[in-house]
């Protein structure tokens, strides 16, 4: 509809210009918004190359004329098409902002308008906080609403003069004329207070960064990116701050937690506070600490002033539980009984008794206990006795006094 009436426009303003013999500035007009409505240039030279052989037809006279106007039809036109293409190649489809093709064209222009009058211009650098966490949780579609969204935060805050362009999925550059750092600071931090999605950001001038951006614009667009990531970090390390200040005071009450559970622990097995955690767990596992003594004991190997063990199959990190040192045995002394009166004379026939070993264990080496040292009297010699079967009945031998060889015991004085 619209292009029909941009048309319609363009044949009331022709007949006008062809009575006038040229063009008039009616005309001018409507053929640039006709060109506009059109997809590309090329159709506009179609539509009047019919239109000017209607009206040869009808004015066959006139041919110059008609000529001469429609030709100048023809570029209004083109030109209006061609505004048409120059704006959306330079135009972000999605949000409707420039795009980096236009940031470039318009930087470099702003560059030169700013060093030729003295004045600053400034850039900015927007970035939209977690655009891939939405499309991951929420779909395209809302990460989408959320660069609109965005670029309407930012259009709020911004002068007529300022500029938006999109040069990346999420990132936006802020073009601000006859503005210093400061200001286009300040412009960002009123945007950011306005309620819209978060957004880091980042800003550059051209009077901070001197011949050098004049030379290339580009510059100032790398520089404020720059400026972007460092106050990310600067506000990172703001928030990890608190975080910071509480580790040591966690890890304080955490070790005086085990040092008192460590010393509850020993007081209830009967450890000594001094052995600490380590006195506690030797005291619930069982293991007794290592001593001078155990250091060379059987079980565990001899260690060489380098520290590595002899034995390839010990382990050195695991302390050897020296034997419990066994108590040694008092000896049990034998009752011994009296040796028998030797008679003086024996007997020719008498069978001697024999003599009874009486063994007495030795004290056990190293042995500190006193009773195991006391000394044991060796057995007293065995004298041979008389025969028992020549003795009399009901008598003793120790009773009577010698034989005198018939059977007969004779009194023998003493």
């Amino acid at each position: 509809m619209a292009e029909n009436a941009d048309a319609l426009h363009l044949l009331r303003a022709l007949g006008p210009a062809l009575v006038h013999g040229g063009e008039t500035a009616a005309l001018a007009r409507a053929a640039r918004n006709w060109g506009a409505r059109l997809e590309a240039p090329v159709d506009a030279v179609g539509a009047l190359a019919c239109l000017r052989d209607v009206v040869l037809e009808d004015l066959p006279a006139a041919a110059g004329t008609v000529h001469g106007v429609l030709d100048r039809v023809l570029e209004h036109a083109v030109d209006g098409a061609t505004i048409v293409l120059r704006t959306e190649a330079r135009t972000d489809p999605l949000t409707g902002c420039g795009n980096r093709l236009a940031l470039d064209e318009e930087l470099e222009r702003a560059v030169r308008s700013a060093t030729r009058t003295g004045l600053d211009v400034s850039v900015a650098v927007v970035d939209l906080d977690g655009l891939k966490a939405i499309n991951d949780s929420r779909g395209h579609p809302a990460g989408d609403a959320a660069l609109r969204s965005l670029v309407t935060t930012l259009g709020e805050s911004l002068r007529d003069a300022d500029a938006i362009y999109r040069i990346g999925g999420d990132e936006f550059a802020v073009l601000a004329p006859f503005t210093d750092a400061p200001g286009a600071a300040a412009m960002l931090e009123r945007a950011a207070r306005d309620g819209g999605p978060a957004f880091g950001w980042g800003v550059a001038s051209l009077a901070g960064m001197g011949e050098v951006a004049a030379a290339d614009p580009h510059l100032l667009v790398v520089a404020a990116d720059a400026d972007m990531y460092i106050r990310r970090r600067q506000a990172r390390s703001l928030a990890a701050a608190p975080r910071r200040a509480r580790r040591p005071v966690v890890a304080s009450l955490a070790a005086s937690l085990v040092l008192t559970a460590g010393g509850a622990a020993a007081a209830t097995i009967g450890l000594h506070p001094g052995h600490g955690v380590a006195g506690a767990l030797r005291a619930h596992t069982g293991a007794q600490p290592r001593t001078a003594s155990s250091a060379h004991s059987p079980e565990s190997p001899r260690v060489p002033s380098s520290g590595t063990p002899t034995s390839p199959l010990s382990a050195p990190t695991v302390p050897t539980v020296p034997a419990i040192p066994t108590i040694p045995t008092i000896p049990t002394i034998p009752t011994m009984e009296p040796a028998r009166s030797a008679s003086p004379a024996s007997s020719a026939g008498a069978t001697p008794v024999p003599a009874v070993s009486i063994p007495v264990d030795a004290p056990a080496r190293g042995s500190t206990d006193l009773l195991a040292t006391v000394a044991v009297s060796p057995p007293a010699p065995t004298i041979p006795g008389p025969d028992l079967s020549t003795t009399a009945a009901g008598s003793s031998p120790d009773d009577q006094g010698p034989s005198d060889g018939d059977g007969e015991w004779t009194d023998t004085p003493c």
